[in-house]
């Protein structure tokens, strides 16, 4: 009998250990089933997701899909979802590589990188090929590189994909001149014939004529360039700047720059400015290899004229982006300034109840003294202010005209006169730059400034022209308004002197010690005063400069008390060459 219970005892217990160890296994199959579903739901939420977000780029409605992505992110934060979290990173990464935001598309990225094994390798592709751009847009074309390798080798696969990661890897070759640009575009070409891309062809084709360009392999730029023309007339696409600009380049190197003029000039209409900027350069350089050096003078004047443009552009966008920054700061400023108004305003009800009329009338009267003190204060610094614009706006005008000079000379070939003239334009910038934040100067510096002007003007001047400088001064260390005096002189020099082939000038400077001022004196021997057609009053030779020197001039004697005194008038008897003489009397002060 005891064996018998022993065996019976025995059977029931491996009976439940049997029953244990199956239910185990059940719960691990259960859970490990639950959790296969669970990952199918998510992945398949992301999938719908990158889809939708894909949607709204296409329909350039990236604002919409920020939003959402940003809702999205959230959310997954206060679900504690990393991993759902990583692949909305990596969505507004692409978000923000589509608005070429590309910092903060790099934070996404980086903020993503480090959960991608548990990205699908579509996702780890999408990963590295949007650092790959980034890097390669903002010129770290090492970190480029590597993205864009570890993205070709999870898309194996011959599509799309893979042929757009091999053009951007290329364009890093390109940038780096490295020849393994013309291995990876071999590639790429072989692909858009398997994939049926004769589109991608022509941005091939156009890339390595830049990149035998870069080489100064000519021909092999030039039939490059020519294949990428050729397939886009065949497929009826529109032609990009960069292939003709390429072409055209080198037809120029190849000695035939009359095609290559033909080429430039069927790119303008389709340039943007950065693109006409380059174009402009182009003609003017392909004009003076055909000696036609007055075609070429004036594609150099448009090119300083559409760089102008450019940096007008450049401005306003700076601009642009101060504003918007400064509204969200006032806006800010704005909240913040409310809620301390209606603290302050409770405290203000309770003084207003228990202050006295005579405090009130004394509270007024101190406001009343306080505004009419910061309204001075602000007319006199509007007033300053006013005046420094005046002469910022001198300062470009007198350099634009000295630098055409200076163009001209070099177009002309004129080695040793270019060099001289360069001398003393850069002696004169140097006293322009330093004195640039100042109201006045030393007079020893602006004959130095007016020295300097006369010769640059008298070596480029078509008509020979001389001067004569008279100084009778006690001190010559004083200090005068800061170019106050060119403006004239260039008057005299530019309108005064054009038909005397025998021109002269004249300056006088004589020193009042009992008034404080100095009495300059400029005379010229040219036409004189515009008397011939509707004016019949004595008007001086108008320039932007001159005008720009009356609203001075009338800008100073406003905020001081010691006027600048201005008379013009006739300085001979001549009916042909009557000339002009300028008498200024300007307030001085002591060094």
């Amino acid at each position: 009998m005891l064996n018998v219970s022993i065996l019976i005892f025995e059977i029931e217990n491996a009976n439940y250990i049997f029953f244990y160890c199956m239910m185990q296994l059940f719960r691990f199959f259960a859970v490990t089933l639950c959790c296969f579903f669970v990952q199918i739901l998510i992945a398949q939420h992301t999938k719908i997701a990158a889809t939708k977000i894909d949607s709204l780029l296409k329909n350039g409605k990236i604002e919409v899909a920020e939003n959402l992505l940003l809702n999205d992110s959230k959310e997954l934060k206060k679900s504690h979802d990393t991993i759902g979290l990583a692949k909305c990173f990596l969505l507004l990464g692409k978000t923000k590589l589509v608005s070429s935001r590309f910092d903060e598309a790099l934070d996404y990225y980086l903020k993503a990188k480090p959960y991608e094994s548990y990205f699908t390798k579509l996702n780890k592709a999408e990963l590295y090929t949007g650092l790959g751009i980034v890097y390669s847009r903002t010129n770290i074309l090492n970190e480029a590189e590597i993205n864009f390798k570890n993205a070709l080798e999870i898309y194996k696969k011959n599509d799309t994909e893979r042929l757009k990661i091999l053009i951007n890897l290329g364009g890093v070759y390109l940038e780096e001149k490295d020849r393994k640009v013309l291995v990876v575009y071999k590639e790429a070409l072989l692909l858009c014939d398997i994939l049926q891309k004769p589109n991608f062809k022509t941005v091939l084709f156009t890339n390595l004529s830049n990149y035998y360009l870069l080489q100064n392999n000519w021909r092999s730029a030039k039939a490059n360039a020519q294949k990428s023309l050729g397939l886009s007339d065949s497929l009826h696409l529109p032609i990009s700047v960069s292939t003709y600009n390429n072409l055209g380049y080198a037809f120029v190197q190849l000695k035939e720059p009359e095609k290559g003029i033909l080429y430039y000039k069927k790119a303008l209409p389709k340039a943007d400015l950065l693109q006409q900027s380059q174009l402009y350069l182009n003609l003017k350089n392909a004009y003076r290899a055909k000696n036609d050096y007055q075609i070429a003078l004036q594609y150099a004047d448009s090119l300083v004229v559409i760089k102008d443009s450019i940096a007008a552009k450049q401005y306003q966008e700076k601009i642009s982006a101060l504003e918007t920054a400064y509204n969200t700061k006032e806006k800010q400023k704005q909240i913040t300034y409310l809620k301390q108004e209606n603290v302050r305003k409770k405290k203000e009800l309770t003084y207003l109840i228990l202050g006295s009329l005579i405090a009130l009338f004394f509270m007024v009267t101190i406001a009343i003294l306080r505004a009419k003190n910061v309204r001075i204060k602000r007319d006199l610094e509007q007033s300053k202010l006013r005046q420094q614009f005046l002469q910022l706006q001198l300062n470009p005008h007198f350099i634009f005209n000295a630098l055409q000079q200076i163009q001209f000379f070099i177009f002309s070939n004129k080695k040793e006169e270019s060099m001289e003239y360069l001398s003393r334009f850069g002696k004169l910038m140097r006293t322009i730059l330093e004195n640039s934040d100042r109201e006045f100067i030393h007079l020893s510096d602006e004959m130095d400034l007016l020295t300097n002007y006369l010769e640059l003007q008298k070596g480029a001047n078509e008509n020979s022209f001389d001067y004569n400088i008279q100084l009778d001064v006690v001190n010559n260390d004083i200090k005068i308004p800061v170019m106050l005096l060119q403006p004239f002189l260039e008057n005299a020099v530019v309108h005064g002197l054009k038909e005397n082939n025998n021109g002269n000038i004249l300056l006088v400077f004589k020193q009042n010690e009992t008034t404080k001022y100095l009495e300059v004196q400029i005379i010229d021997n040219g036409r004189g005063f515009e008397n011939k057609k509707a004016n019949s009053n004595l008007k001086l030779h108008r320039s932007m400069a001159t005008e720009i020197m009356q609203d001075r001039i009338k800008e100073f004697n406003s905020n001081n008390a010691l006027k600048i005194e201005l008379k013009v008038t006739k300085a001979f008897n001549d009916s042909i060459f009557p000339g002009t003489k300028i008498c200024l009397k300007i307030p001085y002060v002591n060094a």
